[in-house]
């Protein structure tokens, strides 16, 4: 993510600019279906798996085992570029821009 929003249960929006040449979240889709996230600055990495479904455009996520899905919408802007909002019902939503990185 490099940018986004999260607004929570009451309403309240918090903005995160883009940072300049740095990343908050960054997320590697691997083709097996895996997901590896790693969050900015600390550098915590968590596993799961992901299902994309196109007809949709929803973005399912699964990790520790079968307790926890993470549900998103999926809009492509353009080949490396992607926004994510995901509804966290009562506790709220958070919109997320991601850019393609390159290595």
């Amino acid at each position: 993510m490099v940018s986004g929003t999260i607004t929570d249960k009451n309403g309240n929006t918090t903005r995160y600019d883009e940072y300049e040449g740095f990343y908050y979240q960054y997320l590697e889709f691997k083709a097996s279906g895996s997901l590896v996230r790693t969050t900015n600055p600390d550098g915590t990495i968590t596993q799961g798996v992901y299902s994309f479904n196109d007809a949709t455009r929803g973005l399912s996520y699964k990790y520790d085992g079968d307790m926890y899905y993470l549900n998103a919408m999926v809009s492509v802007i353009s080949p490396t570029e992607m926004n994510m909002t995901t509804d966290y019902g009562t506790a709220g939503r958070i919109t997320q821009h991601f850019r393609k990185v390159t290595k």
